[in-house]
């Protein structure tokens, strides 16, 4: 017959139990973090792609040398796998020899301005056949 010594230790189910608790704790504040982290790389990722569209719209308005009219104008400008909406306002400045011209991108959606602003570029455009530059 078997009998057991009463030296042995062991965990009781409730120390094994309340161990199994505190470590699912733990890996599910771990999954979370992870999470946190991914979702900023999507936020930061999306907003890199829609300064480069912002961008791209100024280059393109340098190299047209064109002089542009006042207003608000949208077009489409994706980039990468993002479907941007940009926006670009010219606005007179005191001096007529200037304009300042602002691009706002948007990610297209159902309300596309009603959405945040993902990137804001400002540039002064001077016009060139004045004669004074």
């Amino acid at each position: 017959m078997n009998t057991w010594p009463s030296s042995e230790r062991g965990f009781t189910l409730v120390e094994v139990l309340v161990g199994l608790i505190i470590l699912s704790i733990a890996l599910l504040a771990a999954m979370r973090g992870i999470g946190a982290i991914a979702n900023t790389q999507m936020a930061v990722s999306t907003r890199q792609a829609a300064l480069w569209s912002a961008d791209n719209w100024h280059i393109q308005m340098q190299l047209q040398q064109e002089w542009p009219d006042l207003g608000t104008t949208l077009i489409p400008c994706p980039q990468m796998q993002y479907q941007f909406i940009c926006q670009r306002k010219v606005i007179s400045t005191p001096n007529p020899l200037f304009r300042r011209v602002e691009i706002g991108v948007f990610l297209k959606g159902d309300s596309d301005l009603n959405s945040p602003q993902l990137a804001w570029l400002v540039q002064v455009i001077v016009r060139k056949n004045a004669g004074v530059l």
